[in-house]
């Protein structure tokens, strides 16, 4: 599945957990469930790796639907600039549902979790 769309300003919450991410639209026409994902990024035609959150944060008690992408092994310094230009997302597989924690640590080796194995799903 191919998804379009822009970046917008999020949070900051992934930065804070050490696993920053970047937001986007929510394109009216995606049909996915919520989750955890891999997915190849692709910002003119530089493609990495990626884990990406679609739905809700119910941890962060967040009802609203969002879309973020960790770069995977891209530390924040690196991240590419993306400013007005439109991000292609190709979903490769589902890692999870989205979940409530309870408890900040276990959302973070959770996170990194999903990012390992998201690595491995985009060999």
């Amino acid at each position: 599945m191919i998804i379009k769309t822009k970046q917008i300003k999020g949070e900051g919450r992934g930065r804070e957990l050490g696993f920053p991410t970047i937001n986007m639209i929510v394109p009216d026409d995606i049909h996915m469930e919520e989750g955890v994902y891999a997915s190849w990024f692709d910002i003119d035609g530089n493609i990495y790796k990626s884990a990406i959150h679609f739905g809700a944060v119910p941890t962060f008690g967040q009802r609203e639907v969002t879309l973020e992408a960790h770069l995977i092994d891209i530390i924040d310094d690196n991240m590419p600039y993306i400013g007005e230009n439109s991000i292609e997302l190709d979903i490769v597989e589902k890692i999870r549902e989205v979940e409530n924690f309870s408890d900040i640590e276990d959302l973070i080796i959770q996170i990194d979790d999903d990012v390992n194995k998201a690595r491995f799903m985009l060999k």
